[in-house]
């Protein structure tokens, strides 16, 4: 994997004044620290009627680039249904406190309805 150190490192010299090999070896394993980030999850009732292709419109034209603008955004993913009609979204942000201002700033309108919020901490991403 590029940017990834080998496990271990090692440097070898030759003394020719004393015919001697001498080997280091370095410890080269990464520290890697990690930095949690969090997630909501939102679970809306989509409406009746609508298609696929209009809601995309919507995500696209309105949705997404306010998502885009809020503080801490990282990502976003929406789902939709492989039937009925419960929408879900997962949007990541940075910090747990962005993620709560997310749900404050966020505007479900009608005919949309809000089923459900929820944050969570993001435990692996790829």
């Amino acid at each position: 994997m590029a940017g990834t150190l080998p496990e271990r490192v090692s440097a070898e010299t030759f003394a020719p004044e004393v015919h001697t090999v001498t080997r280091v070896v370095y410890d080269a394993v990464p520290t890697v620290r990690r930095m949690a980030m969090f997630a909501v999850v939102t679970k809306v009732e989509l409406p009746e009627g609508e298609t696929i292709e209009r809601g995309r419109k919507e995500l696209e034209t309105n949705v997404l680039p306010m998502v885009k603008q809020a503080p801490g955004f990282v990502s976003a993913v929406f789902l939709s249904p492989p039937e009925g009609n419960e929408g879900l979204s997962v949007t990541v942000f940075q910090t747990k406190e962005q993620a709560e201002g997310a749900i404050q700033m966020q505007r479900i309108e009608p005919p949309m309805k809000l089923i459900s919020n929820e944050i969570r901490e993001v435990a692996a991403s790829a």
